[in-house]
C-alpha cells in the first residue's frame, strides 16, 4: 500500500511539472519560460585519475653569440603518466604538450608545442622574437606547462618564473 501511495505522488509530480496551455481558443500562451540553465560543468570526458602530471619544470633564456647572435628560450619538463611514461602522446597525436607564456599583467603572450619522449622527458625551444617574450625581462614571465596522453587527458597547469640561462 505505501509503494502505491508513493508511485501515485511520483506520478502526480511528474505530471505537475508539463508546461500546459490553458489559454482560451483563438488566444496565445504568453507564458514565458524562465527556466535558465546553470550548469557549470567544465567536464571534458577526461579521467583525472588517469591523467598525466607534471614533475618539474624550468625555461630559461639564452643568448647565440655565434655567426647568427639572437636570444632564445629553452623549455622543458619531466612529466609522468600513471598509465605509464609511454602514453604521453606522441608528436603528432591530436593533443600536443603545451607551454603558455604568461606576462606579469597576467595577459598570455604565447603558447608553444613541446615534444615529449618515451621516458617522460619533453622540451621545446622558442626565438624571443617570435612572440616578444624578451629575455632581459625573464623573472616577468610565467610559464604553465600541459602535458597529455593518448587517451586525451590534459595534465593540471604546473607554473614557474623565467629565467636567464
Amino acid at each position: 500500500m505505501r509503494s502505491l501511495a508513493l508511485a501515485l505522488l511520483l506520478f502526480a509530480v511528474g505530471c505537475g511539472s508539463k508546461d500546459i496551455d490553458t489559454a482560451p481558443e483563438g488566444d496565445t500562451d504568453t507564458d514565458a519560460d524562465t527556466d535558465t540553465d546553470t550548469d557549470t560543468d567544465t567536464d571534458t570526458d577526461t579521467h583525472p585519475e588517469n591523467a598525466p602530471y607534471v614533475e618539474d619544470a624550468d625555461a630559461f633564456c639564452l643568448y647565440n653569440d655565434s655567426s647568427t647572435q639572437y636570444y632564445y628560450w629553452i623549455v622543458e619538463c619531466t612529466a609522468d603518466d600513471p598509465q605509464g611514461d609511454d602514453t604521453l602522446a606522441a608528436f603528432g597525436d591530436d593533443w600536443q604538450h603545451t607551454v603558455t607564456v604568461v606576462n606579469d599583467q597576467g595577459a598570455e603572450v604565447a603558447a608553444y608545442q613541446m615534444i615529449c619522449n618515451d621516458d617522460g622527458d619533453c622540451t621545446g625551444t622558442f626565438n624571443e622574437d617570435d612572440d616578444g617574450v624578451i629575455c632581459t625581462s625573464a623573472s616577468g614571465y610565467t610559464f604553465r606547462f600541459v602535458v597529455y596522453d593518448q587517451d586525451g587527458n590534459a595534465s593540471a597547469g604546473f607554473e614557474i618564473v623565467g629565467r636567464q640561462g
